[in-house]
């Protein structure tokens, strides 16, 4: 799966749909009327449906992932029987849902951010990708973990995928980075998929081994997602 558009374009985009969100948000704390909850659930429903439409066309595509884990994203409801609750439980789980929503694109605009098919494709050949052995896998991973550094766990498949590998030693590629866990150079969780972060450890290691090789785009995307969560924390 590949962006029909420019990334920087789909960059600028979604962060300005981040800040839009965090624009709501500012409000939360003060409005609790009737009248308010119709409006910020207004208001929320056209923010979600053009993050939707957008991420629909915006990869080649339609029915992309992104997409529909955008859409699914929720918090879990409740009702309260009392009228004058209800509207505010309501009002909660709109911010609720806006919030959640907000912080998935900024996790995986991250994400995407060191994704080379997505980001950089011309600078690519994909075939030699298709054929990277196991340490040569492994390697890029650490790279690329190395480039996010921001304590969040990324899942590594998709890492993976979104930088033209394609697993043939699952087995093996497995058995490799358990013991790199077991060295503390890097840290795993598995929930519906593994997610890693590198440890200190870990980035030592790489910066001594010289295979890092951060390009300038990826620090000022960084640094520029990193005002953005500033801001909307």
């Amino acid at each position: 799966m590949k962006l029909k558009v420019k990334w920087d374009a789909f960059y600028s985009q979604i962060s300005d749909y981040i800040k839009e969100a965090e624009g709501i948000l500012i409000v939360r704390e003060e409005l609790c009327t009737i009248k308010s909850y119709e409006f910020i659930l207004a208001t929320t429903n056209n923010w979600i449906n053009k993050c939707y439409t957008f991420l629909r066309k915006a990869f080649d595509q339609p029915d992309n992932v992104y997409a529909e884990r955008f859409y699914s994203e929720k918090p879990y409801s409740f009702y309260l029987d009392d009228s004058e609750l209800k509207t505010r439980d309501h009002l909660k789980e709109v911010f609720q849902n806006l919030s959640i929503k907000k912080n998935w694109l900024l996790y995986n605009l991250r994400l995407l951010s060191v994704c080379d098919v997505i980001v950089r494709p011309e600078t690519i050949d994909e075939k030699v990708r298709e054929n990277f052995g196991i340490e040569q896998t492994v390697d890029l991973l650490f790279e690329k973990l190395y480039e996010l550094n921001d304590g969040s766990y990324y899942p590594v498949h998709a890492i993976l995928r979104g930088n033209g590998i394609k697993l043939k030693e699952n087995r093996a590629f497995s058995t490799l980075l358990i013991k790199y866990e077991a060295e503390g150079n890097i840290k795993l969780i598995s929930n519906s998929s593994i997610c890693g972060q590198l440890t200190l450890k870990g980035k030592s290691l790489l910066e001594q081994s010289g295979k890092h090789q951060i390009k300038q785009h990826s620090r000022d995307a960084h640094r520029s997602l990193t005002k953005v969560a500033i801001k909307t924390n």
